[in-house]
């Protein structure tokens, strides 16, 4: 684990040198709560004020606590892994002993530690907006489970976006997977709206992805009261999803392998 260490130093160092991008990345993200909550407020005032048990309040919290989830969990190493099988930089990690997946995870993580301290302040204001509208209604003895849940979404979302990366060993230009990725973990993620605003069809779908269990399922254990049994059943989903895509993640990494040849690009 010591060169795994060494890796993270290095990369923390990194990103520490260049901590404007993920600056201007910790903001675009946090246009969920400036663009999507007014969109929502507008339909809901011209619905009489409730939607299927959505307030104006409680849709306002909800993307509230969507932008502080997502600072916490997304990772995206779609885009590093993508530009590195491009550009050919892939090719000085094939002879060095270590996991790419791993040294994949460690970049992503360090990033992730610069985002998270230049969240800080921010995230003071989202508790006070959160507070104000309500404040939190999950119970002292679910709160474990909020953080098993959302530990455990973290894989989830960084090995889907991995193997979208991994899709570079086969497209010239990995940008449409990547936005097609984007777009789809967003719609059934419930990032763009609660699922009980959503057409039922919708939810199935998202019932049969990873994205929900990524993203929605650690909002609700977070932001809302829940069963045992709801919170469970989420859990071995996310435990079997997990899984899948680790399997996955090494199937399209060893037959992306057979396909990779650096240009001297």
């Amino acid at each position: 684990m010591k060169k795994y260490w060494t890796i993270f130093r290095v990369e923390l160092e990194n990103t520490i040198a260049f901590r404007g991008p993920a600056f201007i990345w910790m903001l675009f993200d946090l246009l969920w709560i400036v663009v999507y909550p007014f969109i929502w407020v507008f339909i809901i005032r011209a619905q009489g004020g409730e939607i299927q048990g959505w307030n104006v309040t409680a849709i306002i919290l909800y993307f509230v606590f969507m932008a502080v989830m997502n600072n916490f969990i997304l990772m995206h190493p779609e885009v590093h892994v993508g530009d590195e099988i491009y550009t050919g930089n892939f090719s000085n990690y094939i002879v060095k002993p270590l996991s790419y997946l791993m040294n994949a995870f460690i970049h992503e993580t360090a990033w992730k530690v610069v985002r998270t301290i230049l969240f800080v302040p921010i995230l003071f204001l989202l508790i006070l907006i959160i507070l104000r509208l309500g404040g939190f209604t999950i119970h002292a003895n679910q709160a474990p489970f909020a953080i098993l849940v959302a530990l455990l979404a973290v894989p989830i979302y960084f090995l889907s976006a991995f193997i979208i990366g991994l899709t570079s060993f086969w497209l010239e230009d990995s940008s449409i997977a990547r936005t097609i990725f984007w777009t789809t973990s967003g719609l059934f993620g419930g990032q763009y709206a609660p699922f009980e605003l959503m057409p039922r069809f919708l939810d199935r779908i998202a019932s049969a992805l990873p994205f929900k269990y990524a993203i929605y399922f650690p909002l609700r254990v977070a932001s809302q009261t829940m069963s045992s049994a709801e919170i469970l059943r989420g859990v071995l989903m996310q435990v079997i999803w997990m899984i899948a895509l680790f399997i996955l993640a090494k199937l399209v990494w060893k037959k992306g392998l057979t396909r990779y040849s650096a240009v001297g690009r």
